[in-house]
């Protein structure tokens, strides 16, 4: 960051909005600006001893433009929030730049739905920065130096006359410029284009060779792999920890984490009171189970390390935001037992996801994970299902067992449809809807319900001929 230095004085400037996770490409951009003569701000010009926020307030107040470098970090970051909130406010000039996919929140995506935008993700370099250059909001900033990124086109050719060949390859050409479009379209919105681009963007689990003496920082893992190779002192090599599959941590550290590299036949890891904010820490290894009890993990981000991941089991974590989880493609199971997940648009990835249990989610929100056609299992507690909730599933037939817990439901429309359904438990759900559709379900076998719902179903379910248990819960 040494190479930008932040701008001090009375002449118009550009400040940066941005997670400091996003730090080392934003400077690369802010550098580029400042060569073409932008006058830059950012957080790195505060002074030893300032009050942060009223320091922040004060440069972004005086911005003829912000830039917000947007990110899954970025939205999850209370401070870059409150920027962009406090600059759609005082009505300062905006330019977002998309630095990756991000799932944005709805109050962010209703800040940012009418400003000037650019998918850097998506651009290769030259059309990103011809692109930025050429907003509007930077034009004060730009004078001569502009030239430094802008291409001279080649000179006109003379322009050839129409032939019935020439329209006919060009008919040709829109057709297959409007499959490919449709194929692209179709590819990103069911989440298989996505799926591809990971599967060939997959980084490699390191191997390291048995010889490989091991200098552990944490005192931790040091005796659990002491206690697993028998040794009580001496050098501790990569084969000691041969065969240790599971391991389970209480308050662990971020370097411990990273750590866990070593370990190569590693399949289950626990994390109770895990208080940092995501899994960056996390290395790239061959973990396929991971719990999660009682972390301040808010967002998933750096589990997508994880790309063996088989089952993902949390509980009593404030998570938010999924993170890098579309890139776990051979997840199975999926528990977000208390969390409060804002988009499951990652979900879109996932075509083994067999089982799921949500907590406190909308209908709305859930549509990327109704639309897989792997479910098998689900459960939902404390979820605003209302809207036709059993027509929304594009494979119903394939789900076996259904709990709801503590929902609101306004319809059994399209019940009719879940031809495999064996299992079904409602709890405070649904008492005063019409269930008579069940008593058709020929797999039926077991429902089970509280004395709430026991009698609608008892009713509903008085003609069905391979029901084998009512079951009432207290």
């Amino acid at each position: 960051m040494d190479t930008v230095k932040p701008y001090e004085g009375s002449e118009p400037y550009i400040f940066l909005s941005y997670a400091h996770a996003d730090a080392h490409a934003v400077m690369e951009i802010a550098a580029r600006l400042q060569s073409v003569g932008c006058r830059i701000w950012y957080d790195g010009g505060i002074e030893v001893g300032s009050e942060w926020p009223e320091y922040i307030a004060a440069h972004l107040d005086g911005a003829s433009v912000m830039l917000a470098f947007l990110s899954n970090a970025y939205v999850g970051s209370d401070n870059c929030r409150k920027e962009m909130h406090f600059a759609q406010t005082r009505k300062i000039k905006t330019v977002n730049i998309f630095l990756e996919e991000t799932a944005l929140t709805p109050g962010m995506e209703m800040q940012i739905g009418p400003l000037f935008a650019l998918m850097k993700y998506s651009m290769d370099e030259d059309s990103f920065y011809q692109k930025l250059l050429d907003a509007p909001q930077l034009a004060p900033f730009l004078g001569r130096e502009k030239h430094l990124f802008v291409f001279h086109a080649a000179p006109l050719k003379k322009k050839k006359r129409w032939t019935g060949r020439r329209i006919a390859a060009l008919c040709v050409s829109l057709a297959l410029l409007a499959a490919l479009t449709t194929l692209g379209i179709v590819g990103w919105s069911t989440g298989y284009a996505q799926r591809i681009y990971y599967m060939h963007h997959q980084s490699e689990i390191p191997v390291f060779p048995g010889e490989t003496e091991i200098n552990f920082t944490s005192t931790r893992l040091e005796s659990a792999a002491r206690a697993h190779a028998g040794l009580t002192d001496g050098a501790l090599t990569v084969s000691d920890l041969t065969g240790l599959s599971e391991l389970s941590l209480n308050a662990p550290e971020a370097v411990e984490l990273s750590e866990l590299r070593w370990f190569p036949d590693l399949r289950k890891l626990t994390l109770t009171g895990y208080e940092e904010e995501d899994l960056e820490a996390l290395p790239v290894c061959s973990v396929e189970t991971l719990v999660l009890r009682d972390c301040g993990i808010v967002n998933l981000s750096g589990v997508g390390k994880l790309q063996l991941l088989r089952e993902l089991d949390t509980e009593n974590c404030p998570i938010r935001l999924l993170g890098d989880l579309s890139h776990c493609l051979q997840l199975r199971r999926l528990r977000l037992a208390g969390a409060d997940v804002s988009s499951y648009a990652p979900l879109k990835t996932m075509t083994v996801l067999a089982e799921v249990e949500i907590d406190n989610a909308a209908i709305n929100e859930l549509r990327p994970l109704m639309r897989l056609s792997s479910l098998s299992d689900l459960r939902f507690t404390n979820c605003d299902l209302r809207g036709r909730f059993f027509k929304r599933f594009d494979r119903e037939w394939n789900i076996v067992t259904l709990n709801l817990t503590d929902c609101k439901l306004n319809s059994t429309k399209n019940l009719e449809d879940f031809t495999g359904l064996r299992e079904l438990t409602l709890i405070r759900s649904g008492e005063k809807l019409d269930w008579s559709a069940l008593a058709g379900l020929d797999s039926l076998r077991t429902v089970t319900a509280d004395r709430s719902m026991e009698p609608v179903l008892r009713e509903a379910l008085a003609d069905s001929k391979n029901l084998t248990a009512l079951l009432v819960t207290e």
